[in-house]
């Protein structure tokens, strides 16, 4: 029987995670579906355990390519997948039994191209840190969704709490060689999509790993914070949507890759005062102006109060970050 989701796992040096992963996905209650397990060149057990754990279910398939990077895994998956619908679990995460019954339920009741649920946050121990809620309980459009999207707490980048139609990917690839992958991505998805549903319940587990992207730092990473911005914006401009979303753009460029960069420098790096430097120097000074921090007063007066300070002194902006995760 044809499966009508196929569920896209990228795999690379996760030994210690991936048990988890594949059980979520064995435990799941919806059973039309197959799991496309890609080894992308693993050197650890990760795949062993894999396979030791799902046996002869014919559900889980394995395919193993030559090391690519989290983008080029899901492209490969893409092209192999003969579901309808495609779903992706990164390999140190976890779903929730009901998330492929319940997102497809939806998907297909509200004749939507993709469908979002909320998520949580946890630790490797499983401790809950944080829920992100989507704070959308209806069906939207394309416009209204990339709006969203493009605003301080809106509608979340990452891919693995959505539940998409195959078609979407037709002329759309993550990109390879690039961290943040998903961010000019879920706008491109977005933009694609006619219909965009919702379900609020929390069906996705995200854990955050020492090691991980989020939670490490280079200058590469504080480079293709603005290259990913950059491939967004080139995007709307070619799909003639600029103009439509601008006041979105500058405050995502403020919140994603200006203050979300500089407090990934402030946890994680040990030459504090060059990345910073290095960061703001790159910074487009057109945005990053006292007019354009003032957007952040309806709706995030935390965040404005944060970009101010990194704007007038950067080792209060320090102190402060570092003052407000003790006190989380």
């Amino acid at each position: 029987m044809t499966p009508l989701i196929s569920v896209i796992v990228p795999v690379y040096n996760v030994e210690k995670y991936i048990e988890k992963a594949i059980i979520s996905l064995q435990e799941q209650s919806f059973h039309r579906f197959e799991v496309l397990i890609i080894d992308d060149g693993s050197k650890d057990k990760s795949i062993s355990i894999a396979q030791s754990l799902v046996e002869n279910d014919e559900k889980f398939l394995f395919f193993t390519k030559t090391n690519g990077g989290l983008s080029d895994a899901r492209n490969y998956g893409i092209g192999k997948a003969k579901g309808e619908y495609l779903a992706f679990l990164d390999s140190d995460d976890y779903f929730e039994e009901g998330f492929l019954e319940k997102m497809y339920a939806r998907i297909v009741k509200d004749d939507a191209d993709m469908a979002i649920c909320d998520f949580r946050l946890v630790s490797e121990e499983g401790k809950m840190l944080s829920v992100q809620n989507t704070n959308v309980s209806h069906r939207i459009d394309a416009k209204e969704a990339v709006q969203n999207n493009l605003k301080a707490e809106g509608i979340n980048a990452g891919v693995c709490n959505k539940l998409y139609k195959k078609i979407l990917f037709t002329d759309i690839k993550f990109p390879v060689n690039m961290y943040y992958e998903d961010y000019s991505t879920t706008v491109k998805l977005l933009l694609s999509s006619q219909r965009i549903t919702f379900v609020n319940e929390i069906l996705f587990n995200y854990v955050q790993r020492e090691g991980s992207i989020t939670n490490s730092l280079s200058q590469k990473n504080i480079d293709d914070r603005f290259t990913v911005y950059d491939d967004m914006k080139n995007y709307l401009c070619q799909a003639h949507h600029i103009e439509t979303f601008q006041r979105e753009i500058i405050i995502s460029y403020l919140q994603y890759v200006i203050l979300s960069g500089a407090m990934q420098i402030v946890k994680n790096s040990a030459t504090y005062q060059t990345d910073i430097a290095y960061l703001l120097k790159k910074a487009d000074k057109s945005i990053f102006t006292i007019r354009n921090i003032l957007l952040f007063y309806t709706f995030n007066k935390r965040q404005m109060f944060a970009l101010l300070v990194l704007k007038s002194n950067i080792h209060i902006f320090k102190w402060v970050t570092l003052q407000f995760r003790k006190k989380r």
